[in-house]
C-alpha cells in the first residue's frame, strides 16, 4: 500500500517508435531532444524510427499524444534495452 509521503516508484525505459512514411528536418522541431532515422523494410515499406531515451511512461504518453495530434499512423511502440546499439544519425534539437 502506497503512503502519502511516499513517492510512487517511476520505471525509466528507452522506446523506439515508428510511424509510416519518412519525416524530414521540419518534424524535428516537434519532437525535441528525440533521435531520428529511416527505416526500409524488404517490401519497401519506409518507416521513420523515432528513439526516446530515460522516458518514464508519463513522456511516452505525451509523445504519443503528439504523434496523434500530428495525425501521423503510429505503427508501433517498442521498449528497447538501455545500453543497446540503436546507431541512430540524427537527434533533434542537436
Amino acid at each position: 500500500m502506497l503512503l502519502f509521503n511516499q513517492q510512487p516508484f517511476r520505471q525509466i525505459f528507452h522506446y523506439r517508435v515508428r510511424v509510416q512514411g519518412s519525416l524530414d528536418q521540419v518534424w524535428f522541431n516537434w519532437f525535441p531532444g528525440l533521435e531520428f532515422s529511416i527505416e526500409k523494410t524488404g517490401d519497401e515499406q519506409v518507416y521513420s524510427v523515432i528513439t526516446i531515451r530515460d522516458a518514464d511512461q508519463a513522456r511516452l504518453r505525451g509523445i504519443a499524444d503528439r504523434i496523434w495530434d500530428l495525425n501521423l499512423v503510429l505503427i508501433s511502440i517498442e521498449q528497447i534495452r538501455a545500453g543497446g546499439n540503436e546507431n541512430l544519425p540524427h537527434k533533434a534539437g542537436s
